[in-house]
């Protein structure tokens, strides 16, 4: 799961803002956006996954992940830790204080870049902190209540390459050459990653069920992928349960949520709760601006 760029992020909070100031879903969308005119969300949504699709995919992706962890929060008794939230947003404000140009203030950035004084942007920011923290919290506590596998996995774009690799770990060859060979040889260099829940994408979590430790499987593909990988199951260690939530944080401290945890979760979330992908329609909506008694 990759990170957003900053024009995807800019583009996320600007949507999440424009949604987060409707009005309820009892009367329809609509924004002021001069005295007794009112622009159609339904529009705005429409013209937006037009000219935006990669950028609105990604938002739908974070606002389905955003209520599959709210959900998980309140099935597991979880709560955000509004102190640590605090102290994150000092940081990031500190932060964008200092990449500002000389003589411009945050609360003329914030009118300038969103069009709403700094008070409310820094709300909207700490909103989102909090959501993403209890996220966090969702996913490592998921991770942990699950059987853990620490492995060292390589790929590679030859699928005959990642066959030779199968066929040599089964006879005992070097873990660092093949390591050597790889076109992802993991953030260790040596085909190595941190502990994981051994509920990971298909088809690993049905392979690794069937092997022990010092065992490798592959070669294999993810879904959406081109490159083929291979796996050697280093330690398998028992689920944690029932953790408080300082050894959670603690746990985050030291290895924070990566790609394929959280990439494990999603899936494994999307399977319990019924959720929906699907994207907003990029037919035209007209008019996209209303007065009030249109």
């Amino acid at each position: 799961m990759r990170s957003l760029s900053f024009q995807q992020k800019s583009f996320t909070f600007l949507l999440l803002s424009f949604l987060g100031s409707c009005q309820n879903t009892a009367s329809p969308l609509r924004i002021p956006v001069a005295p007794g005119v009112g622009l159609s969300a339904g529009a705005f949504l429409a013209e937006a996954a037009f000219l935006f699709p990669k950028e609105t995919q990604a938002l739908t992706k974070t606002l389905v992940r955003s209520t599959l962890a709210k959900k998980e929060a309140r099935e597991n008794a979880l709560q955000a830790d509004v102190a640590r939230v605090e102290k994150e947003l000092e940081r990031a404000q500190q932060q964008l204080e200092a990449s500002l140009p000389r003589g411009q203030t945050l609360e003329a950035w914030a009118i300038q870049e969103y069009g709403f004084p700094w008070p409310a942007v820094r709300a909207s920011m700490k909103e989102r902190f909090l959501e993403n923290q209890l996220y966090q919290l969702c996913v490592r506590t998921w991770s942990l209540g699950q059987t853990q596998v620490r492995l060292r996995m390589w790929a590679s774009p030859d699928e005959e390459e990642a066959q030779s690799w199968a066929r040599r770990i089964k006879a005992g060859a070097s873990l660092d050459q093949i390591s050597s060979e790889s076109v992802d040889a993991g953030p260790r260099g040596d085909g190595s990653l941190p502990f994981l829940p051994e509920q990971l994408p298909p088809p690993l979590d049905v392979l690794l069920r069937n092997i022990a430790q010092g065992e490798g499987v592959g070669p294999f593909q993810w879904k959406g992928e081109v490159l083929w990988r291979v796996a050697w199951l280093e330690e398998r260690r028992p689920a944690e349960k029932d953790l408080p939530r300082a050894q959670i944080f603690s746990s985050l401290s030291r290895q924070p949520i990566s790609p394929l945890e959280a990439q494990s979760w999603f899936l494994a979330m999307l399977r319990r709760y019924t959720a929906d992908l699907s994207r907003p329609g990029i037919r035209a909506i007209r008019p996209a601006f209303s007065l009030p008694n249109d």
